[in-house]
């Protein structure tokens, strides 16, 4: 978040909404504002232009300031992966302005829907932000550029045709008069904006930043310690929640004893939030989480009590044999004549790999601050979608959405994990049972790693069919596991692809095979969806009254509970999409009142919030790029949720994500769900997908006494992007001639996220008595073409930050069960990657254009298969189940 994003939080304590202050100030001292409206799918909203008139000005995607400064506004989340600085780039590249005088912020989800989302979607997953905005950014900033540039020539009175731009100074071309934006910027807010498809983009040949080794905009707070986080919020008076929940997914509290807890100093309040989770409530957060840790808790741990890891794992195992669930492409004849003959083949190969489930284990475990009244809701927190999280505010405070406020504020890691909003849900609870104070809440270490949502573990059997001379003509692929779900975005149109999607990215077929979700209809989208109930917050446990400072704590009398919260019109947060804007200002909070009440070791019903809708969950899209070899035949369109027959006629068609060619092809599922939530994760199931293919390639290689760099290249024929990617890493390390003495070499290539790549790992594995098996990475070597490289600095930092990754699922990582809970409760237990373990990375950058890739999560998938070849090509030990923990010294 930029320090003007810090200081307009600042404003809400004065009463001053950031829209008031944008509008003042454009209309006081002159600027510009302009935006692109952003189709929502939904068509439930005034036209965008009307409304922006309206309300005066031009809703914002730049703003620009007397002394030339040009703020552009972001609503994609920034996690370290630099989607500030590379979208700020695509707009900055069309409106011609000066980067050394760029801002950039985030506007408030509530602010987008006031305006009729003119900024799109929120949502941030799948290295989907540059992807999925590209277009309406670049012409976002076309349109001011156009603007500014009628403004000036009006004031000239010249024609439009004999002015130039340049870095924010616009010139009249025969007279060499000139301006800066600055100058023109209210009166150009003034004139009506052209249509944004009107106006020609830029061809690519002419660029001035996009392709730029630009550095960061956030970078400089990161690294002199001035960057806030959500742990580090604070207000003047501020309250502390620490939470525990069930350690088994499917449990309950059974029976609580508060008193002790209730005594301690600075406790306010022992809260019984649902049905399976206590929060404590005091002045400080370690006072809160101390007295929880003391209080007696029984826990009802249900049925899943009694799941163990050897349990999961032979459960998995067991279903590589079991009926397919859906069938996700094939080609060679029906799946069971596939079958038949790939397994009744005289020359056959034979595997079973595994990967174990994993967690996110961010840096910064889960933090939410809310402030709850009758009349409004105001929560600050780090999300992945600030829409979706204003939603699911909403919903838990029972209030009209126009009636609420979300704050994004800047994550410490996401990975996926703050896609889902169960932190923001609770702490919204709390606060709704201490009215008109803020609460912060913060989960331990321990909490985040009991209930983070896993990626889930799974097993996959290879077997492939080789012709009399050894070639590769067969390949089943059949894998066993859970999918995974991600919380759409309730204001996006349906989500277009079927749940098993996920569990398939990577190995199913590539975009040309997958519908516009445009086309759904809305009948059996969103409007009608019933979204799943949110827990509730219900039994209290009230402490003596404390104020959060060094003072003993006082007596007061109980105070007289505030009258229950407005319901909400229309049904919660779809009330302001179904019924029409709303007029009522958000709260702005103002905690300068400690909640009191009077000291019991009763529990009591205090504000029991009944059970409310949650946004509706859904798989996301997958990668938006594929191969030039590709059919585009469109697919018949379809409407609403995917039925299995749907899934299985959209994930079949045209060619596979695998990328390889084979006589005959099967890839099917069998689905074995977790007992616990499951969650989105860096690369998602491109990671074990890509371990289980690319790593069976080079058994496949050694069977047929074939180089696998070589058998790569002939079941890759034809595949122009796969091949290049992969010729540039062979031609960098120097596939084919001698490695260094004791170093050997792995490969490994995937399609993922809209982007080729292909890697190549160097490692030893000493021999010596008292080292034996010890491992050591050299280097990789990495090639990626995403086809447009907004900024290749960027693209080489995503490559190595995501190889850090992956390493560190592949060397270390493990999520493990026992009696249904999870047993690596920190960090002691689920080891990360250290500096030292780091091999040096050289990414080369080679985008062909055309298409637009992601680049921040796909080579996390090439991080396993390429360290694994490369130690089989050290060791002849085939790793197929990871951690590679002590496999090599056994």
């Amino acid at each position: 978040m930029s320090r003007e994003s810090s200081k307009d939080l600042a404003m809400t304590d004065t009463g001053l909404s950031r829209r008031d202050f944008m509008i003042g100030v454009g209309t006081a001292g002159g600027g510009l504002a302009i935006s692109v409206t952003v189709g929502t799918g939904l068509g439930l909203h005034a036209n965008d232009a009307q409304a922006v008139t309206e309300q005066g000005e031009i809703s914002a995607w730049v703003y620009i300031r007397p002394d030339d400064t040009v703020l552009i506004r972001i609503v994609r989340a920034e996690s370290g992966q630099g989607t500030l600085t590379g979208l700020a780039q695509l707009v900055a590249e069309e409106l011609e302005c000066d980067w050394v005088r760029v801002n950039v912020e985030y506007p408030t989800p509530s602010e987008s829907l006031a305006r009729n989302r003119p900024w799109g979607s929120f949502t941030t997953v799948g290295s989907r932000s540059i992807r999925d905005s590209q277009d309406y950014l670049r012409r976002g900033g076309a349109v001011a550029r156009a603007l500014l540039v009628q403004a000036a020539a009006r004031a000239w009175g010249v024609p439009i045709e004999e002015c130039a731009v340049h870095r924010g100074v616009i010139t009249h071309t025969p007279s060499n008069r000139k301006t800066v934006f600055g100058r023109v910027a209210y009166a150009a807010s003034l004139l009506p904006a052209p249509k944004p498809e009107s106006i020609q983009l830029k061809d690519p040949k002419n660029w001035k930043l996009l392709g730029q080794r630009m550095l960061r905009l956030d970078t400089f707070l990161k690294t002199n310690g001035g960057q806030d986080y959500a742990t580090d919020l604070n207000f003047k008076d501020i309250y502390h929640a620490a939470i525990k929940v069930c350690p088994v997914a499917g449990g309950r509290v059974k029976r609580l004893e508060p008193k002790e807890a209730q005594e301690r100093p600075g406790v306010q309040r022992v809260l019984r939030i649902g049905n399976n989770a206590v929060a404590v409530v005091a002045n400080s957060w370690w006072r809160a989480q101390s007295a929880l840790d003391q209080m007696s808790i029984e826990w009802d741990y249900g049925p899943n009590a009694n799941v163990q890891q050897s349990d999961i794992e032979a459960r998995l195992r067991a279903a590589l044999s079991d009926t397919p669930t859906s069938t996700g492409h094939h080609h060679g004849g029906a799946p069971a004549s596939v079958v038949k003959d790939i397994h009744d083949s005289d020359r056959r190969v034979d595997a079973v790999y595994s990967y174990p489930a994993q967690h996110h284990a961010t840096m910064e475990p889960m933090s939410a601050t809310a402030r709850w009244t009758r009349t409004g809701c105001i929560v600050w927190a780090p999300t992945q979608d600030a829409e979706a999280a204003l939603a699911a505010v909403a919903a838990v405070a029972e209030l009209p959405i126009d009636k609420c406020e979300f704050h994004r504020l800047v994550p410490g890691g996401s990975f996926g994990r703050r896609a889902y909003h169960d932190v923001i849900v609770q702490a919204v609870q709390i606060a709704r049972n201490l009215p008109g104070s803020v609460i912060k809440l913060a989960w331990s270490r321990e909490e985040d790693m009991l209930h983070g949502p896993i990626h889930p573990p799974s097993m996959a059997r290879l077997s492939a069919s080789l012709s009399r001379k050894g070639a590769p003509r067969g390949l089943h692929l059949r894998i066993a596991g859970s999918p995974i779900t991600l919380p759409r975005n309730p204001y996006d149109p349906p989500n277009a692809y079927a749940q098993p999607r996920a569990f398939y990215m990577g190995l199913l077929p590539e975009t040309t095979a997958l519908p516009d979700p445009t086309v759904f209809d809305l009948k059996d989208g969103a409007k009608d969806s019933k979204p799943p109930a949110v827990p509730e917050a219900a039994t209290v446990a009230p402490a003596a009254s404390t104020t959060p400072s060094a003072v003993a704590p006082t007596p007061a009398a109980a105070p007289t509970p505030e009258p229950p919260a407005e319901p909400p019109k229309r049904g919660g947060f779809f009330s302001f999409l179904f019924g029409g804007k709303k007029d009522s200002k958000t709260e702005t909070p103002a905690p300068d009142q400690a909640p009191v009440s009077a000291a019991t070791d009763k529990p009591e019903t205090a504000v029991a919030p009944a059970a409310a809708p949650a946004p509706v969950s859904a798989t996301p899209a997958p990668s938006s790029s594929a191969d030039t070899t590709q059919s585009t035949t469109p697919l018949p369109r379809t409407t609403g949720p995917v039925t299995s027959a749907q899934a299985s006629a959209l994930l079949t068609r045209n060619d596979s994500a695998c990328g390889y060619r084979f006589d005959q092809l099967l890839i099917d599922h069998v689905q074995r769900d977790l007992h616990v939530p499951t969650g989105w994760w860096r690369g998602a199931h491109l990671n074990p997908n890509t371990f289980y293919l690319e790593s069976f390639i080079d058994e496949m290689a050694v069977a047929s006494t074939q180089d696998p760099l070589s058998l790569r290249r002939a079941l890759l024929a034809g595949n122009t992007r796969r091949l290049a990617v992969l010729d540039a890493v062979a031609r960098q390390v120097g596939w084919g001639k001698p490695a260094p003495a004791g170093v050997h070499r792995g490969l490994a290539q995937v399609m993922g996220m809209g982007s080729y790549l292909a890697a190549c790992a160097e490692v030893s594995v000493s021999q010596d008595a008292s080292t034996k098996g010890r491992l050591k990475i050299h280097r990789f070597v990495v090639a990626i073409d995403c086809g447009h490289a907004v900024n290749p600095q960027q693209i080489e930092a995503q490559v190595e930050s995501s190889l850090a990754f992956g390493l560190s699922a592949a060397l270390y990582g493990k999520i493990s069960f026992q009696n249904g809970a999870v047993q690596q409760q920190n960090l002691d237990r689920y080891h990360v990657l250290r500096l030292a373990d780091m091999p040096p990375v050289q990414t080369i950058v080679m985008p062909s254009g055309g298409f637009w890739g992601g680049v921040s999560e796909p080579a996390t998938a090439l991080a396993a298969p390429a360290l694994c070849n490369a130690i089989f090509a050290a060791t002849g030990k085939r790793i197929r189940e990871l951690p590679l923990n002590n496999q090599l010294s056994s």
